[in-house]
């Protein structure tokens, strides 16, 4: 177990900005790395698994068989859409010699509904913008209280697919989905604070950077990133994660408005896909686990 190449770790969606950077990550530390996605994919990992849909029935217990058969030490998952289920298997997979850092599914669940999301940090105060559900209100009215610009994003996503920025009543009018939120558009500079929380709820790694280009212009996945350092933003993303009792590694997106006040966009309970430029956040998930495997 002292032998860092003879520990097997098993990243999940390799294919993806997160999976095939920390799966990049662990390689030139000399882990073997164990990578699974739902599509064959070209991969730095040692050993790839093509694997069911995370929202499919078979899921579960696809992943209880990887592990059993290939026994990897630590499991670092970076799909949304799996993250509930490995919550609820955290105790199971420990149980088998595996350990994961995430949130408890509770946690997991509120984060991965945008909506939720928005009425849980509201009612404590956390500033976020303001939101509708699609059919709360006509579009007239959302159009009334929000302003134009404002964006529609799916209830359940992740990163910036299916993000939709309307500049006017014709273009709001044309949007026929339903599994959608509303908010009001944040201007300002937008920033992807990455942290790690201990398993006692303290922050042991914090890392913000600014996002310098959106795949999509105004809204979207970050083309590039720099290191900043930014005190309003580090200090938000730490009181998210404190109220939502976020633990592992938590990717957190902030907007500043035009008076400065920064403004949480969305919570993605796991590593996010700019990791590479926040190793930190992987250095202490690393070190985490070196304790727990000393204590076995």
């Amino acid at each position: 177990m002292d032998n860092i190449s003879e520990q097997r770790v098993l990243v999940t969606g390799v294919g993806g900005p997160a999976g095939s950077a920390v799966v990049r990550y662990l390689k030139k530390k000399g882990f073997f790395v164990v990578g699974t996605d739902i599509n064959k994919v070209d991969t730095e990992a040692d050993l790839f698994i093509k694997v069911l849909p995370a929202l499919s029935d078979g899921f579960r217990e696809e992943l209880l068989g990887i592990i059993d058969s290939h026994r990897p030490s630590l499991i670092i998952p970076t799909v949304t859409e799996e993250l509930v289920t490995i919550a609820e298997l955290r105790d199971r997979l420990v149980a088998m010699g595996t350990v994961v850092y995430i949130s408890p599914a509770d946690t997991v669940r509120v984060a991965w509904d945008k909506f939720e999301t928005v009425r849980f940090l509201e009612a404590r105060g956390i500033a976020v913008p303001r939101t509708f559900m699609a059919g709360e209100a006509s579009k007239e009215d959302i159009a009334t209280r929000l302003g134009f610009p404002l964006l529609a994003k799916p209830l359940k996503t992740r990163g910036g697919r299916g993000v939709r920025v309307f500049e006017s009543m014709e273009e709001l009018m044309a949007e026929e989905r339903t599994e959608i939120v509303f908010q009001e558009f944040i201007a300002g500079e937008e920033f992807d604070a990455n942290l790690f929380v201990t398993e006692d709820g303290r922050v042991d790694a914090c890392v913000v950077l600014r996002k310098t280009a959106l795949k999509a212009g105004l809204v979207g996945n970050a083309l590039s990133v720099e290191r900043v350092e930014d005190e309003r933003v580090g200090l938000l993303a730490k009181k998210v994660v404190e109220a939502m009792r976020c633990r592992g590694p938590v990717d957190v997106d902030i907007r500043c408005k035009k008076d400065g006040t920064p403004t949480v966009l969305e919570v993605n309970a796991r590593v996010g896909g700019n990791i590479l430029d926040a190793p930190e956040i992987l250095d202490s998930l690393i070190k985490q686990w070196r304790k727990e495997v000393k204590r076995r």
